[in-house]
């Protein structure tokens, strides 16, 4: 079995005035991704785990209530429309419990009214499904330097 290469070391962003950014990579940047759609939430974790995340999953929002209550994270990654606590709930949870630390990332499928509501709740970023990867990865990447400086 072939051995991968070491990854080099980090770089600074573009416009970071010199400052490595912590998750550039995305290595130790701990994200919760909130997610009613298995194929979907099973998709995007693998994704942001091969990218270096640390990435813990809810089904619904009781599932991420209860991660929120135990743990503490740089991103929420998050759809607005979960079968029993509506998302805007938890985004303002997570928001509050981090002191507005955290970064907050919205996927949804639906259109103006939940991006308008989204803002509202605290989301940084809202994008429509279907997401490509490569948008996202830039939004999830942009956010967490936010954290990291």
């Amino acid at each position: 079995m072939r051995r991968r290469a070491p990854l080099p070391p980090p770089r600074p962003f573009p416009g970071s005035r010199g400052v490595v950014a912590r998750y550039q990579g995305l290595e130790g940047a701990r994200i919760l991704l909130v997610e009613d759609e298995a194929n979907v939430r099973e998709t995007l974790a693998r994704l942001l785990t091969i990218e270096g995340a640390q990435v813990k999953t809810a089904a619904n929002g009781r599932e991420a209530l209860e991660l929120v209550a135990s743990d503490v994270f740089d991103l929420l990654l998050t759809d607005l429309d979960l079968p029993d606590v509506p998302g805007d709930i938890i985004i303002r949870h997570v928001l509050t419990l981090s002191g507005g630390r955290a970064q907050v990332i919205v996927i949804t499928g639906s259109g103006d009214a939940d991006m308008f509501r989204a803002r509202r709740a605290g989301a940084q970023v809202v994008l429509l499904k279907p997401v490509d990867w490569t948008v996202l990865i830039s939004h999830v990447r942009a956010a967490l330097a936010a954290v990291a400086l």
